[in-house]
Formats: C-alpha cells, sequence, structure tokens
C-alpha cells in the first residue's frame, strides 16, 4: 500500500514525549517499517428477527474483505474523517481476541452475533449445554469483551459485544479506500508474521458461519518511534499514516 511523504512525523512524535514533571522522554529513533496484512475475502449470512410475539426470522448474503495483521492479530479499517478532519486507519483487537478461542465458545459466540443477541427463551439445546457445562469458558467471553448478559424481563439476554464498525462496513476494505503500488521492500524493515493466514481464516469462517479465501499479502508502510526516558527505559509509539485515496 502506498506511502506518504511525512515531513511533520517527528512533529508527531514530538507531541507524544511525555514524560514526567516536565522532563520529556527522549526520541531515541524513528523508523520506516512495514506491516504484513493478509487479505481475506468472506461471505457469511447474516439473520434479522423481528415482532415480538410472532417472531419472523430473515437472513441476508453478506460478503467483505478484511484485512490482518498476521503479526498481533489485528484488523484494520478506515475511520472516515469529521469536519475536515483527514480520514485515519484504525486496528480492532476482535481477531486478536478469538483467534485462541477454544471451538465451543468461538461456536457460542458465533451464534449470538449472527443475530446480534441471544434471549433466554430463544436459546437451544446445544446453547444450553455450553452454558451448564463450560462456566470457564463463558468467563474467558466476558473477560476479553467479546459478549455481555444483560437480565430482562423476558429472560437473560446474552449479546455481542462488538467495538467496531458493522462487519460488512467498506472500512474493512483498504484495498478499495488506500492506493496500492509496486515497490521492492527487500531492503525494508518488515513485521515477523506470528500468525499463518490459514488460522485466520479458519477462525474468521467460525466467527461469521461463512466462507472465504485468502486472498493474498499487502505490505502497510507504518513509522514506530522509540523513547528513553531519563531512567533508560524504553517505550513505542507507532504512526499509521498511509496515502488515502481520493474517495476515501
Amino acid at each position: 500500500m502506498a506511502e506518504v511523504g511525512k515531513p511533520e512525523v517527528r512533529d508527531y512524535f514530538n507531541r507524544r514525549r511525555g514524560g514526567f514533571l516536565g522532563q520529556k522522554d527522549e526520541i531515541k529513533s524513528i523508523e520506516r517499517r512495514y506491516a504484513v496484512l493478509g487479505s481475506f475475502a468472506l461471505g457469511w449470512k447474516e439473520d434479522t428477527i423481528t415482532g415480538y410475539f410472532s417472531k419472523v426470522k430473515k437472513s441476508r448474503d453478506r460478503t467483505n474483505i478484511f484485512y490482518v495483521n498476521l503479526a498481533d492479530a489485528k484488523l484494520y479499517y478506515v475511520r472516515s474523517g469529521l469536519f475536515s478532519r483527514k480520514p485515519t486507519v484504525e486496528e480492532s483487537d476482535f481477531v486478536e481476541k478469538i483467534v485462541d478461542l477454544p471451538p465451543k465458545a468461538l461456536e457460542f459466540l458465533s451464534d449470538i452475533m449472527k443475530g446480534g443477541s441471544i434471549t433466554y427463551r430463544d436459546l437451544n439445546k446445544k446453547h444450553f449445554l455450553f452454558l451448564d457445562g463450560n462456566p470457564d469458558m463463558m468467563m474467558i467471553l466476558r473477560t476479553r469483551d467479546l459478549i455481555y448478559v444483560e437480565p430482562k424481563f423476558s429472560g437473560t439476554e446474552y449479546s455481542a459485544k462488538m467495538n467496531m464498525p458493522a462487519l460488512d462496513s467498506r472500512k474493512y476494505n483498504l484495498g478499495s479506500l488506500l492506493p496500492t503500488e509496486g515497490k521492492d521492500l527487500a531492503d525494508s524493515e518488515k513485521d515477523a508474521a506470528k500468525y499463518k493466514p490459514e488460522d485466520i481464516l479458519w477462525h474468521l469462517e467460525a466467527a461469521l458461519q461463512g466462507k472465504g479465501e485468502f486472498s493474498g499479502l499487502v505490505y502497510l508502510p507504518y513509522d514506530r518511534c522509540t523513547y528513553t526516558d531519563a531512567e533508560g527505559r524504553s517505550r513505542y509509539v507507532k504512526l499509521i499514516a498511509p496515502k488515502f485515496s481520493a474517495k476515501t
């Protein structure tokens, strides 16, 4: 993905030097690096339930393309600029949270995600068996902020906790929002991949109850600043500021 010339990069990191009692951290280095993203095309069905006494379930076909960092399993999307501000690339930890979930926990979460929520009276036998026999897995789902449980007059409601855009939003399709270009990165600093594309794809398919394919690798440029404080301790700040397409 194309990078933009950023003369204001150092100013950005200077403003984040922090420090205690006026003593700011020193900038040790600023380096250009490339995040290795896997591109995944997914298709799935989304259920919508209407009515209270007489419920009607409708299914709609959904498709999207997702870009996941193979180093830390972060899922990327674009946040639109408001009030003349530039759009930004944001990270979601959704895939990171599900990539090592036990299969039963992921299946329960997936059932909730399919309709957004499930009330106690809508639970089926499989759900009851999961809730009765896997309190540790429920604790994992709640601790990771993947679901929340809310008592209601009609019974307990289990809802997916998705602090990110709807999964069918075009904001995830970086390929349609950021220009790409061919570039020789042989001598560039690239992040090491920790996750295999097939593992990421399997978890996306399981979470969405859909089918998909791994479409290839894309390299996203970013700048990383290393700061050191008066005690010699280091910290890192990352800036992702690619060039956006005119239509973004």
